[in-house]
């Protein structure tokens, strides 16, 4: 199998349900909540904090981060502000290098949840 070939994930790729982008002020951005859906985090121009189920995942400027779905999260800005864009999103993750793993977040960070 040649390493650099993606083709398996061209079928496999997500079409976004919805989506948006807003500036959030320091302290909560989401209240602890539970969603049905993946949900991918941008953030830029400032840093967060996304608290899953006891783990805390710093989100610096520049970063993102995958929710899985029906995983309870809180997400903090930390800094004075932060843009935050996300995108709600159904996945089936998976392929030759994939299968059983538990990877993807923004910095190697495992895909919360």
């Amino acid at each position: 199998m040649d390493i650099n070939d993606i083709s398996w994930l061209l079928g496999r790729l997500p079409l976004p349900k919805h989506g948006g982008g807003l500036p959030f002020s320091k302290g909560v951005i989401n209240p602890w909540r539970v969603i049905g859906d993946y949900e991918l985090f941008i953030f830029t121009g400032g840093g967060a904090l996304m608290e899953v189920e006891g783990t805390a995942y710093p989100c610096p400027d520049r970063s993102f981060i995958i929710m899985r779905p029906a995983v309870r999260h809180l997400s903090t800005c930390l800094g004075q502000s932060v843009f935050v864009r996300w995108v709600h999103f159904d996945w089936e993750p998976g392929g030759p290098a994939m299968d059983g793993a538990k990877t993807g977040g923004g910095h190697g960070w495992p895909i919360a949840g």
